[in-house]
């Protein structure tokens, strides 16, 4: 129950879709597996209430051939509809290079994710028209080919938000201890995508095609008892009815960034790798996609949540090794 909350959330929007599980299991042999414990944080209140809460992390789906080559990524949540739609130009990409081999099969899978990725740029491109204006094709797609990190040390206050859903969850726990945890702002440039959490639900509007969640989704969520202890029971109808709505709303736009912001350097790398003949295993483009692209680093032990230049007072820094 308490692995990283993205993945709770796939069970929730994803598994449970009765539709999507059934062509899931008819298409794909499913595996999951973990990259790292999640860290929980607990804050006690001291007269026995306590709220306990996963943070940092983030997930996302391999797509493997039959000789564990991976032939796509998707990173984070999507809505059932787009999720989906993604995994069958997967299956599209899978079978064009299931009768290539060696370099014939490097190429296409080059040509086949640069593609893709143009194709991202351009409806970005088009999404960004529609609700400010159109950014300068060049800067969108040098900005979608360099990923949001370089793979060194990120604060998770600024890792969490990679993954909206999640972040509604995390974020106001973290926001709270930004001064005790987390560590130095990485540097920022003025996006050519979208501006705010705003542009991306206008996006995921259109994108997600989602405007309620099936009755097993609910049947979860309601099983998990989410309001019992911060609602009164004449109240937690409505209360829930607002939850939902919130939870559809981090959907769309979780949809929106996973889609057309972090999607697109997928392609970006894949192809990159594929042209200069770079590992393709699921381990090398496992590394790479939490390094840089989710901001958690493997070689960063405390995952951004500790910075050694900030005294606190405290034996050993509160640490326990």
């Amino acid at each position: 129950s308490y692995s990283c909350a993205n993945s709770r959330l796939f069970r929730t929007v994803l598994y449970a879709d009765p539709e999507l599980a059934a062509w899931l299991e008819d298409n794909f042999v499913l595996h999951w597996s973990s990259e790292r414990p999640v860290p929980q944080l607990a804050i006690d209140f001291g007269d026995g209430r306590v709220v306990r809460r996963t943070i940092t992390g983030n997930s996302a789906h391999f797509v493997l051939d039959g000789e564990g080559r991976v032939v796509d990524v998707l990173p984070g949540l999507w809505s059932p509809v787009a999720f989906r739609q993604a995994l069958e130009s997967s299956l599209a990409l899978h079978g064009a290079l299931a009768p290539l081999e060696d370099d014939d099969r490097l190429a296409a899978l080059a040509v086949l994710h640069e593609t893709r990725f143009e194709a991202d740029a351009a409806r970005l491109g088009d999404e960004m028209a529609r609700i400010r204006r159109r950014p300068d094709p060049e800067a969108l797609r040098a900005w979608l080919r360099s990923p949001p990190g370089d793979g060194s040390r990120v604060a998770a206050v600024e890792a969490v938000p990679m993954a909206i859903g999640k972040a509604k969850i995390e974020a106001p726990i973290l926001g709270a201890a930004t001064r005790e945890l987390g560590g130095r702002p990485s540097q920022r440039f003025v996006s050519p995508g979208p501006a705010d959490d705003l542009e991306r639900l206008m996006i995921g509007q259109r994108l997600a095609a989602i405007d309620e969640l099936p009755a097993s989704s609910l049947a979860i969520i309601a099983g998990e008892q989410p309001l019992d202890a911060l609602i009164p029971a004449s109240e937690r109808e409505e209360a829930m009815a607002r939850l939902v709505a919130g939870l559809l709303e981090s959907i769309r736009q979780d949809t929106a960034k996973n889609a057309l912001e972090l999607a697109p350097r997928v392609h970006s790398e894949l192809a990159r790798r594929a042209r200069e003949g770079e590992a393709l295993d699921f381990e090398s483009v496992d590394r790479w996609l939490y390094a840089e692209l989710f901001q958690t680093p493997a070689d960063d032990p405390w995952l951004g949540l500790i910075d050694p230049t900030i005294y606190t007072g405290l034996p050993d820094g509160g640490l326990k090794p």
